[in-house]
């Protein structure tokens, strides 16, 4: 197995304000990156992902402990040495309005450009090969300034992958996009991470595309509960379920997804098989219902299509769920 690319030794991560010291996480968190590695730190809100992140980057001092690279203690490496290993995406948007976006993600080949800045060959194939990585060539000639916050988190994500670094870092880089570019990126960091070697460390609320795609997660449940390992292991251990428990809210151990519980949950019975069968239950569930064998309201799935609701010995037929679920209110 590799070295590490990052590891942490007896980490506690805050920040101090006036005589003021706050702690967002406890520790001491013992953590590491590898090469060909994705690894997500999932959380709610105010647990400390983002102060975590910025610690290991180098961007916070850490309250205890200390943050290596490549084995060495992150405060002894020069701004050269690190911007060579770590790229950085933060959330915030960047202030040069006046950089068209070409310019920008030619920036990312700073580390290796010298102090001149002048690109050879080689920075020129990296940065082609980022520009088409981050699916931002339709829009290279516009203004930083005129980009749409999804626009501006892709050309981020380029000039990190022009900087071309072997661990890439990045906060909450689905911010902002739709639904299919935030799959889209997430499919793009694990393949990053399996195909060039790449260490992928990420802080995200994606936590269903996390399980997806992680090698490794780390969980903030609160400032005082830290789990990692693999994500099916924090999902059988029962660790996903609580750092995310809610009144309202369930984790389904069994599809990796979270459902809305209901307040007043009514009884159905339920026969079916199939795709139909799946999505059905789906939408009883959504509407408040719950599948009990000897409610006096079944439902039932014909082999050749179709949904027959019986109750109190008069059965009516539909076509679609939408019908359906209507017809079941009606009765309620």
């Amino acid at each position: 197995m590799s070295s590490p690319l990052i590891q942490t030794r007896g980490l506690q991560t805050g920040y101090q304000t006036g005589d003021t010291t706050t702690v967002t996480t406890r520790g001491p968190l013992s953590l590491e990156v590898r090469r060909g590695q994705l690894v997500c730190l999932l959380g709610p809100n105010g647990a400390g992902k983002s102060t975590l992140l910025r610690t290991i980057a180098g961007l916070h001092p850490p309250l205890k402990g200390n943050v290596e690279i490549n084995g060495r203690d992150i405060r002894l490496h020069s701004p050269i040495q690190r911007a060579r290993t770590v790229s950085l995406v933060l959330t915030e948007r960047v202030s040069t309005h006046h950089l068209d976006v070409y310019s920008l993600v030619a920036l990312g080949r700073y580390p290796w450009s010298g102090w001149l800045g002048g690109l050879d060959s080689t920075d020129r194939a990296a940065i082609e090969l980022a520009i088409d990585a981050a699916g931002i060539r339709s829009f290279l000639d516009r203004k930083i300034i005129t980009l749409s916050d999804g626009e501006h988190q892709k050309v981020m994500l380029a000039r990190a992958l022009a900087q071309d670094t072997p661990l890439l870092m990045l906060d909450e880089p689905t911010a902002h996009l739709d639904l299919p570019s935030r799959i889209h990126l997430m499919r793009l960091l694990h393949k990053l991470a399996g195909q060039t070697g790449k260490g992928v460390l990420l802080s995200t609320h994606e936590l269903e595309l996390a399980l997806q795609v992680a090698d490794e997660v780390w969980l903030l449940q609160d400032s005082t509960t830290f789990h990692h390992g693999a994500p099916e292991d924090l999902v059988l251990t029962g660790a996903f379920e609580a750092a995310f428990a809610h009144e309202d809210i369930r984790f389904d151990k069994h599809t990796g997804t979270f459902a809305i519980e209901h307040e007043h949950r009514r009884p159905v019975a339920f026969s079916g098989e199939g795709l139909a069968a799946q999505w059905t239950l789906r939408a009883l569930r959504r509407e408040g219902y719950f599948i009990s064998d000897d409610a006096p309201c079944s439902i039932r799935i014909g082999h050749d299509g179709g949904w027959t609701i019986t109750r109190e010995g008069r059965s009516n037929s539909f076509s679609d769920i939408s019908s359906l679920l209507q017809a079941l209110g009606k009765s309620d």
